[in-house]
């Protein structure tokens, strides 16, 4: 039987990125992926491990199949749906003090900057921003970071798989450790530093002062 030739529902909303991307190939291309990953200290929320690289173990033509679909997979909404979007997720929260709304941040901002992400990221990060967690933050409408963090955490590990899955080593396997493409670096930065406020200095004096 010929395998379905369409991302699953679990990796267009996954609960954990990188086991569900794993799954999808192993289940869809034949291939397997070893992560590499890194502890990061967020400023609200747990700490949790991140991807910083993959390694992804296939044929030739199964890694060149898998990284074929992967990258269909990746086309973006159009700005009038996003817009639609947003406007919906404004009506179901309440806004913030100073109404970003009305500001910088418009819909058609918002829309923009989430045109960067594939279509199904994109809307799944506003459609569940109301039923998050955090039903405090929730109940507000998100500023640009927390949105795209949502989206950030999904597409991490895809980058990442991308990368290895068109690269071709001696020993057949596809590697992205370290991350060797600009894109997959700039997105691995901005976790880093921009969306989940990692503060090396903070996790150097826990470090060195273990009452604090």
């Amino acid at each position: 039987m010929s395998k379905p030739n369409t991302l699953p529902a679990a990796l267009q909303a996954p609960a954990d990125p990188m086991a569900d991307a794993a799954a999808w190939l192993m289940q869809h291309h034949d291939c397997s992926v070893e992560w590499s990953k890194r502890l990061i200290f967020p400023k609200t929320g747990p700490s949790r491990l991140i991807p910083s690289g993959a390694r992804v173990t296939g044929s030739p033509e199964a890694r060149a199949a898998a990284a074929a679909e992967l990258r269909k997979s990746l086309t973006p909404a159009s700005i009038e749906e996003l817009v639609g979007a947003v406007r919906d997720l404004a009506t179901l929260t309440i806004p913030r003090q100073g109404d970003e709304m009305t500001g910088f941040h418009t819909l058609k901002a918002y829309a923009e900057k989430l045109a960067d992400y594939p279509r199904k990221v994109a809307l799944t990060a506003l459609k569940d921003w109301p039923s998050q967690p955090n039903t405090q933050a929730a109940r507000f409408f998100p500023v640009w970071a927390e949105l795209r963090e949502m989206c950030e955490r999904v597409m991490m590990p895809r980058r990442l798989m991308l990368v290895a899955l068109e690269r071709d080593d001696a020993d057949g396997a596809g590697r992205a450790i370290p991350p060797k493409s600009e894109a997959v670096r700039k997105g691995f930065r901005s976790l880093l530093d921009e969306l989940n406020g990692i503060s090396q200095t903070a996790a150097r004096s826990a470090k060195e002062d273990p009452a604090t």
